[in-house]
C-alpha cells in the first residue's frame, strides 16, 4: 500500500511454490484500492463505492491512513476541515486527541482526551481505552510515572474482555515502559511480552516493531547493549520498510545513545546521523529536538568540537525556556575548547534551570548536568562553586531509588573530596562510584569512574591497586581517549617504558572523547 498524488494504490502479490502474480489498483482511499485490486484478481464487482460510503466512515478512513503513514500534517488538516458534526463525533475526536500528542501539541491533546473520558461508560468501551491510553503517554512523557500508570491501568480495564489486539498491545506496551522506568525491569518484559502476542494478533509489524524498539530500551538501561541494538536493528528494520519515519528516527537515535554507551563511536556518529537526516520529515518538535540532543552528546563525545555548535545555537538561544540541555553541553564544549570561564558561566542557576525545569520533557537530568558542571567548576579552581553545586545535587534526588543518581552523587562526591584533600572520602566513593559502573556493565561509566579512580591511587603512590583498576578498563584504551590516558600514566608510574610507547602510539588513533558528554 502506498500514497500518491492519484490517491492510494494497493499491490497484489499472489504466489505458490513455482508461480507468483502482480495485480494493483488506485482509489481515493485505502480500502477503496484494496477492493478494486481483489475484485480484479478474482473478477468480481467492486464492494465499495465511494460515494456511497458515509461521510464519517470516509473521513475516518483517510485521516487513519495519515497518521497511520506518520503524517500527521495531512492528518491535522483533514481534521480541521471537516465539517462540525463530524469533527465532535467521538471516534474523530479520539483521533484528533492521539494526532496532537503524537505532534506533540500535549496541553491540547490532554484536554480531548480527558473531555473523551470524561464521557464514562456513555462512551464505546474501546474509545475509552484509547483516551485513557493518551492519557497514560502524555503523563508518561511529562515524567509522572504514577500517573501514568494509572491511566494506563484504566485503559487495561477498559479492554477487558473486547477483542481489541491493536489497542492491548498498545497499552500494554506502555506499561512495560512504565513499569521499566520504575525499576521493575522483569514485569516490563512481562509486559512486553503481552504486548507482542497482541499485536501479532493483529497482524501489525509495526506494532510489533515498537515492542521491539521499547525493550531495546529497556535492555540497555540495564546494560544489556547486544541485545539492545539487536532490538532496535529489528524494529529499525521494519519501521524502515512500512514508511513510518518518525518512528525509525527515534529508533536510530536510541541506537546511537546504546552505542555510545559501549564506546562505539563511529557506530554512534553513523546511527545518530541517519536520525538526523530523518528529523525534516517529522512533526512533533519535542521528538526533534530528542534526537537533536542524542546528535550533539555523540558529536561532542567523539571531539568534532565544530561540529556540535550549530545544535548548540539552534536550541540554546538564550530564552528562559529554552532546553537546559543544549545549555549544558555549552559548557561542555567551551571547556574542551579551553574556555574556563565559560565551561562555569551562571553555573547554579543553569543547575536549578535543569532541576526546576519549565518543560518536564527536558533530557537533561539532575544528575547528568550536575556532573558536567562541577568537573567545570573544579577544573577552573572554583571549588567554592562546585561545593555549591554538590550540595543542590545531592537534594535533587533519591541515591537509594535511582542507580544512576547513586552513581552521578558518588562520582561527584569523590572529585569534590578529591579536591578538598580528603582522601578517605574520596577513596570511598570513588570505590563506589566504580563498582556501580561496573555492576551496571556500562563501559561508558566504567571508563570515566576507573580512570579518576587509578589516577586517585596513582597519585597516593599505590600502583598495584591501581593496576588492579586499570585492568578493568584497559580493554577499552584502544577506542577511549580517558582509557588511553590512564593506561600513560601507569606505565610512567611503572616504569614501563616499551608499553609506555606503546600507549602512546595507539592514543594518536583514539578517539579524541569529550568523556563528560557520557551522561
Amino acid at each position: 500500500m502506498r500514497r500518491g498524488d492519484d490517491g492510494w494504490t494497493a499491490e497484489l502479490e499472489v504466489q505458490d511454490a513455482e508461480h507468483s502474480m502482480r495485480d494493483s489498483a488506485t482509489a481515493a482511499t485505502p480500502l477503496e484500492a484494496i477492493d478494486l485490486v481483489l475484485a480484479r484478481h478474482f473478477g468480481l464487482e467492486p464492494a465499495r463505492d465511494a460515494a456511497l460510503q458515509p461521510p464519517l466512515l470516509e473521513l475516518q478512513q483517510r485521516i487513519d491512513a495519515a497518521f497511520l503513514e506518520g503524517d500527521m500534517r495531512a492528518a491535522s488538516e483533514l481534521v480541521e476541515s471537516a465539517p462540525p458534526g463530524l469533527r465532535s463525533e467521538p471516534a474523530i475526536a479520539v483521533r484528533a486527541a492521539e494526532i496532537d500528542e503524537r505532534s506533540g501539541r500535549l496541553p491540547l491533546a490532554e484536554r480531548g482526551f480527558e473531555a473523551l473520558a470524561a464521557g464514562g461508560d456513555a462512551l464505546p468501551a474501546a474509545l475509552r481505552a484509547r483516551a485513557s491510553y493518551g492519557l497514560c503517554a502524555i503523563a508518561y512523557r511529562r515524567n509522572e510515572l504514577e500517573r501514568a500508570q494509572a491511566s494506563c491501568d484504566a485503559a487495561l480495564a477498559a479492554l477487558d474482555g473486547l477483542d481489541e489486539p491493536m489497542l492491548l498491545g498498545r497499552a500494554w506496551m506502555l506499561r512495560g515502559t512504565i513499569e521499566d522506568e520504575s525499576g521493575r525491569y522483569d514485569d516490563a518484559l512481562a509486559s512486553f511480552g503481552l504486548a507482542r502476542i497482541a499485536w501479532r494478533r493483529a497482524g501489525n509489524l509495526p506494532g510489533e516493531a515498537s515492542v521491539d524498539n521499547n525493550e531495546g530500551m529497556a535492555h540497555a538501561w540495564h546494560g544489556h547493549f547486544d541485545q539492545a541494538i539487536a532490538a532496535f536493528d529489528r524494529a529499525a528494520a521494519t519501521f524502515e520498510r512500512f514508511g513510518v519515519q518518525d518512528h525509525l528516527a527515534s529508533t536510530l537515535a536510541a541506537k546511537a545513545d546504546a552505542q555510545r554507551a559501549m564506546l562505539d563511536f563511529d557506530g554512534s556518529l553513523a546511527s545518530s546521523e541517519r536520525a538526523w537526516r530523518l528529523t525534516p520529515r517529522m512533526d512533533d518538535p519535542r521528538a526533534v529536538r530528542s534526537i537533536a540532543f542524542t546528535r550533539a552528546l555523540t558529536l561532542l563525545a567523539s571531539g568534532d568540537l565544530d561540529a556540535t555548535l550549530p545544535l548548540l545555537d539552534r536550541y540554546d538561544d538564550g530564552r528562559a525556556d529554552a532546553p537546559p540541555e543544549f545549555a549544558v553541553l555549552r559548557r561542555a564544549l567551551a571547556r574542551a575548547r579551553g574556555d574556563a570561564a565559560g565551561a562555569v558561566a551562571d553555573a547554579d542557576a543553569l543547575l536549578e534551570r535543569v532541576v526546576k525545569p519549565v518543560d518536564p520533557t527536558t533530557d537533561a537530568s539532575p544528575a547528568w548536568a550536575a556532573g558536567v558542571l562541577i568537573d567545570a567548576a573544579l577544573a577552573a579552581h572554583q571549588d567554592a562553586l562546585a561545593v555549591r553545586l554538590l550540595v543542590r545535587l545531592r537534594g535533587a534526588g533519591d541515591a537509594a531509588a535511582d542507580s544512576d543518581f547513586a552513581y552521578a552523587l558518588d562520582l561527584a562526591e569523590a572529585r569534590v573530596a578529591d579536591a578538598h584533600g580528603d582522601t578517605a572520602n574520596a577513596e570511598k566513593r570513588y570505590a563506589a562510584a566504580f563498582a556501580r559502573a561496573v555492576e551496571a556493565h556500562r563501559p561508558d561509566r566504567t571508563v570515566v569512574a576507573g580512570s579518576a579512580y587509578a589516577r586517585f591511587l596513582l597519585r597516593a603512590g599505590r600502583k598495584s591497586d591501581a593496576e588492579r583498576i586499570a585492568g578493568r578498563f584497559a580493554v577499552y584504551a584502544d577506542r577511549d581517549g580517558d582509557a588511553a590516558d590512564a593506561m600513560i600514566e601507569l606505565y610512567q608510574r611503572l616504569g614501563d617504558d616499551e608499553s609506555l610507547r606503546r600507549a602512546r602510539q595507539r592514543r594518536a588513533g583514539v578517539h579524541a572523547r569529550i568523556a563528560i558528554a557520557s551522561g
